[in-house]
């Protein structure tokens, strides 16, 4: 009904709209026939209505031509008081000339249709292709939104107001392991965890209420694993109301989210350790000055009683406790990454012993530390302070891993690695090992906790309670001796770790600490002697009176030079600390060099020889002596100095 009657309504506008023109036009050509033709014959009226008929029906077609026609005919006929006085057609022969006019009315209006009818033809076939562009247009702007959103790394979804997807693309295709077809018609919730109808229509009334929104959202893949999304959503109101998101994967981000923040907790903790280090460093350079003196006046006393009175046995102790304090103090060093390590031929039994003595007071009551060690061990080379860190790390880890009470048993053996006992998965050379071998109760682990045990900073312990370091650090010194691990242990088994160290040859051992009984100097030596902590001054000015030499102690660096420039018996020796205050030890030596410029030096120093060239107060190649030093390493270290060359 509503398309006939708007129709009809065209219609009748459109006849309207011909009437008023040809109406126009004729009341035109009336005004002119009376007021500017009127000496024309009214039989030739007819005439004068030709240009109204051509104006209608230019202007309005066929119909506007007819109407023109029709009340040019009426008014010759019936004539019109505002045009003419009488009627036309009063005689016979204004007939004939009616019918003419009438024809030659058709004739003009067939012509004005043909004209009108060719310029619609142009005008709709212009219509026509403009349509057909727009439409052309539109096609192609919607095969390239189609195509970059199918093209988009994020994925894309739209959705109707129920929650259904209408549309997606290949990017959230992959994302959600499902297809375009799988996802086309099924509904929101179920590709998010958790979700629900009316978790959806929340989410849609937030988009409503703002337009559009940004939030996180978790959604399943196909195979049921959850997968983090940054959703960006926009409402598109209106008759058919739609809901459009784009999706981001996060999992990618939240990994090196992790990995950053593992990262700065590895930096955070290593800064902690290197602020440790600094300390334990200073204290120990102290500790190791301290610990000069009391082994050197302890050498002292014992050099100076007979071999045969009691109280060497006595000394002798004190002498071995004050040197195993001295490779305590190594370790802090080492621990503060201030201590070369400085591999020695060692008996691993020797070393292993103390220290396993100790840890058994540490583990505990409920944990029984048994102590295995072969009779006859091959040496080794080693840093005994590794020694301490290997079994330290090791029985701690396997403490950690016991529930209540248990066994840690740690025995040592020799092994002949060749052929087919030779570790298939290890490229080590075959020939004889000495293994240590650490076994608990614990709760065991599965192999693939095993594959990971000595990667950095993994640990499977609580945070807090494990650096994750610690089997790293074991596997590291075993390497660098030349040895390798290996590591069995079964869930609800235990654990048994298999260290084997490369053996040596029986005559380097304890050459690292073999001693020789110095002689007396040979020839009486001046030494100029600076130290700034006067009990090792006193004390190493002793010890040299008493190997022979003349001794010019100082524990000022200046009062020193200014001897040095006054003394007027020859110098032979400088012998110096190297960090003191006011004057470094090179600087006393380049002052002294101008004066004397042969004169040989020897440096001694609290801190090992790589830290004091890391500062560059102290030249590589020099000669050096790290404190503490015993009565024999000096004596050795100034013959080899004063003769330029080792015993």
């Amino acid at each position: 009904m509503i398309p006939s009657r708007e129709k009809f309504r065209s219609f009748g506008t459109e006849l309207l709209r011909q009437f008023l023109i040809a109406a126009i036009a004729l009341l035109v050509a009336g005004l002119a026939r009376k007021y500017l033709l009127a000496a024309l014959e009214w039989r030739i009226v007819w005439v004068t209505f030709y240009p109204a008929v051509v104006v209608a029906a230019v202007l309005g077609g066929w119909m506007g031509g007819l109407f023109a026609t029709a009340g040019a005919c009426l008014i010759a006929r019936f004539g019109w008081p505002l045009f003419v006085n009488s009627p036309f057609l009063s005689h016979p022969a204004d007939w004939l000339g009616l019918y003419a006019y009438v024809f030659n009315c058709l004739l003009i209006v067939g012509t004005a249709q043909l004209m009108h009818r060719e310029r619609s033809r142009a005008l709709m076939a212009q219509e026509q292709a403009e349509r057909a562009n727009a439409r052309k247009a539109l096609r192609e702007s919607g095969d390239r939104y189609k195509a970059i959103l199918q093209a988009s790394l994020d994925g894309f979804l739209v959705m109707d107001a129920e929650g259904r997807i209408t549309e997606t693309n290949k990017a959230y295709s992959d994302l959600s392991g499902y297809g375009i077809d799988e996802l086309v018609g099924m509904h929101l919730h179920r590709r998010v965890v958790d979700g629900t109808p009316e978790l959806v229509q929340s989410r849609f009334e937030l988009l409503r209420r703002k337009g559009s929104a940004r939030f996180e959202s978790l959604h399943h893949r196909k195979d049921g694993v959850a997968f983090p999304l940054e959703v960006s959503g926009l409402h598109i109101p209106g008759v058919e109301e739609r809901f459009v998101v784009f999706v981001r994967d996060l999992t990618h981000a939240r990994a090196e989210e992790v990995k950053r923040k593992a990262l700065e907790d590895c930096v955070a903790r290593q800064q902690r350790m290197d602020a440790i280090g600094r300390l334990a460093g200073g204290i120990a350079h102290d500790f190791n000055n301290m610990l000069g003196v009391i082994i050197g006046h302890l050498e002292i006393a014992a050099y100076d009683l007979p071999r045969d009175n009691p109280v060497q046995k006595d000394l002798q102790e004190a002498l071995k406790a004050s040197r195993r304090s001295a490779e305590l103090t190594k370790q802090i060093l080492t621990f503060a990454r201030k201590q070369p390590v400085a591999h020695e031929t060692i008996d691993l039994n020797q070393f292993a012993g103390p220290i396993l003595k100790m840890l058994g007071r540490v583990l505990g009551e409920n944990i029984q530390l048994e102590w295995n060690p072969a009779k006859e061990i091959w040496p080794i080379r080693i840093a005994p302070s590794q020694v301490d860190q290997i079994l330290t790390n090791l029985c701690l880890n396997a403490k950690d891993a016991i529930t209540g009470a248990g066994i840690i048993a740690v025995s040592t053996g020799n092994v002949v690695l060749e052929g087919e006992s030779s570790p298939s998965d290890l490229e080590c050379p075959e020939g004889g090992y000495v293994r240590l071998r650490i076994r608990d109760t614990g709760s065991g682990m599965d192999a693939a906790t095993a594959s990971k045990i000595f990667e950095p900073f993994f640990t499977t312990k609580e945070v807090g309670k494990g650096t994750g370091l610690g089997l790293s650090m074991v596997e590291g010194i075993v390497k660098q001796a030349g040895g390798f691990v290996l590591v069995e242990s079964e869930p609800g088994t235990g654990t048994m770790f298999s260290l084997h160290f490369p053996r040596t040859k029986p005559d380097d051992l304890g050459s690292s600490h073999a001693s020789s009984s110095p002689g007396e100097a040979a020839v009486a030596r001046t030494i100029l002697l600076v130290e700034d902590e006067v009990q090792l001054l006193d004390l190493t000015k002793s010890v040299l009176e008493r190997l022979g030499y003349m001794v010019l102690a100082f524990a000022s660096p200046l009062e020193a030079l200014r001897a040095a420039k006054e003394q007027s018996e020859p110098i032979d020796l400088l012998v110096s600390d190297v960090l003191m205050p006011g004057m470094s030890g090179p600087a006393l030596l380049r002052e002294i060099h101008a004066v004397l410029p042969e004169l040989p030096y020897l440096f001694v120093s609290g801190h090992p020889t790589e830290i004091v060239n890391d500062t560059g107060i102290l030249p590589n190649g020099v000669a050096f002596l790290q404190k503490p030093f015993t009565r024999n390493q000096l004596a050795t270290k100034i013959r080899e100095v004063l003769t330029g060359s080792p015993d």
